[in-house]
């Protein structure tokens, strides 16, 4: 009886977690034994209002008479504190493999140590995570130099930096990151935010879901393909469909939460990098066409007086 039991539990866990509601557990044993239901009923094992979760794995035990104590109840309140302090731990897990990926993806030369040299990589992911956006390399390097003495500060005896100490400072930039997302995205969503990003993103999200997905980032692709390839061909739908993926891809999978659409948080730091690549594309585009228009101008001057 006990297999029988386990196995109807198991059918109704999808998830796996050992554990079912009171109402589930109700049902099981009245159709598999109605004298255990009943010596369930009359214990109080069902709770008074049919609320509440069972750890089927321990009341199989205890219906069995392998176990004495009947601690297989839970109310909602403490399955949901439960579930919590499971969610918290998991998140710390995926924290510190990410951070450990993290650490030795900047640590080029392995030896358990961010040296300076190595730590001008954290600094240029920080800028990256905040949405900073450089106009020039000299801009970018002056602020990479200002950062890395900030750090230094933190370990002005040592060489470099630690797992322990990237670990803290990494927690704390995560943390600070998620916080000026949420912020960004609340005041693109109250109409705060009034810079070229949050425009183009409006014009964008046609479903007004405050979020980016399917043909709203095709046409995003398309009009990225259309500022480089001004006089080119435009892209095919399946060529939007490929793009709109890609950019998927480099925006929310790898560089945000990674839930399948585009926040405005999101979309606010690709735009502002892209908008310095478009305007650079165009100066050296004006300064090719004056680069031809002079060299026709000598030829023709050439031509003129020989």
């Amino acid at each position: 009886m006990a297999e029988q039991i386990v196995n109807a539990f198991r059918f109704h866990d999808k998830a796996e977690t050992g554990i079912c509601e009171v109402s589930v557990l109700r049902n099981v044993i009245k159709a598999i034994d109605f004298q255990v239901y009943s010596e369930c009923e009359a214990t109080g094992v069902f709770g008074a209002d049919n609320s509440g979760y069972i750890d089927y794995l321990t009341f199989v035990a205890w219906a069995t008479g392998k176990y004495d104590e009947q601690d297989f109840f839970y109310t909602e309140e403490e399955f949901d504190a439960a579930l919590e302090l499971e969610i918290k731990a998991g998140k710390e897990e995926e924290f510190m493999r990410e951070a450990k990926a993290k650490f030795e993806e900047i640590d080029k030369d392995k030896s358990g140590i961010l040296d300076w040299e190595e730590m001008k990589v954290l600094c240029t992911f920080m800028f990256e995570k905040f949405g900073r956006v450089f106009k020039s390399t000299e801009e970018k390097d002056f602020a990479i130099s200002k950062q890395l003495q900030r750090f230094q500060k933190v370990a002005p005896r040592q060489k470099g930096w630690d797992f322990p100490t990237f670990q803290a400072y990494y927690q704390k930039l995560i943390e600070d990151t998620e916080k000026f997302n949420v912020q960004k995205n609340d005041g693109y969503a109250q109409g705060y935010v009034k810079s070229e990003a949050a425009k183009k993103f409006a014009e964008l999200d046609k479903d007004g879901s405050n979020s980016l997905s399917g043909e709203e980032l095709e046409t995003f692709a398309a009009w990225v393909h259309e500022q480089f390839h001004p006089e080119g061909k435009s892209l095919s739908p399946q060529e939007r469909k490929k793009e709109a993926k890609k950019l998927l891809s480099r925006i929310d999978t790898k560089k945000g939460n990674n839930d399948g659409s585009v926040s405005f948080a999101e979309f606010d730091i690709y735009f502002e990098q892209k908008l310095v690549q478009i305007e650079e594309f165009k100066r050296r585009g004006v300064e090719k066409k004056q680069k031809k228009k002079d060299e026709d101008g000598q030829f023709c001057e050439a031509v003129d007086h020989p």
